[in-house]
């Protein structure tokens, strides 16, 4: 499978992380603590004289149960959430996976079907991952444009969140750097996802 880098422009990746401990009590005798990492990676698409990605994502998506959900933004857009829950308590370490596509209401789920669809994002996120710095394009129109700051996590405007270090923080949302290490963390949560599914 080729993924042409082209045709993949204004790539943006944030992470969000949550943690809480809760204390045993006469209501609760358990003791746990739980630490959940979200990874947010928005792309667009295009097709052109050296590849068809967004067509190849269009077609990817049809294999799975999620080919209605588009980009609610923009459809030449492509999101992708991975969160990881690992919950401690007396009886050792739980860990569970999620992964969205486009801010769909379902999750996307390791399964025979959506394989294929995995094996893409795998490619894709590592395509990122390995990109050279000077290969990524952001437009200038597209990063002073309200699309810049509500693609990367839909539902939330990162322009409310940071406030007046917003210029500051969107720079590096999107910067190669930040890009590429959320990148590479998100490609070895795909990677723990199909070994997991694999040997269970």
């Amino acid at each position: 499978m080729q993924v042409n880098f082209t045709g993949i422009k204004n790539v943006g990746y944030e992470k969000r992380r949550y943690a809480q401990y809760v204390e045993p009590d006469e209501n609760n005798p358990e003791e746990f603590f739980e630490v959940e990492d979200e990874h947010f990676l928005n792309l667009e698409l295009s097709d052109d004289d050296k590849g068809n990605d967004l067509t190849e994502f269009k077609n990817k998506i049809k294999t799975t149960n999620l080919n209605d959900y588009y980009h609610p933004i923009d459809p030449a857009m492509l999101n992708i959430a991975i969160s990881k829950d690992i919950v401690t308590d007396y009886l050792g370490k739980t860990v569970d996976y999620q992964v969205y596509i486009n801010d769909a209401d379902k999750e996307l789920e390791v399964s025979d079907q959506n394989l294929q669809f995995f094996s893409y994002l795998a490619k894709l996120i590592n395509k990122v991952t390995n990109n050279q710095d000077n290969k990524f394009k952001v437009d200038r129109d597209y990063m002073s444009s309200k699309d810049a700051a509500v693609s990367v996590i839909l539902g939330e405007d990162l322009e409310e969140t940071y406030s007046d270090n917003y210029p500051e923080a969107i720079a590096e949302i999107y910067s190669p750097k930040r890009v590429k290490s959320g990148a590479s963390e998100m490609n070895n949560l795909i990677n723990e996802i199909m070994i997991n599914y694999f040997n269970s």
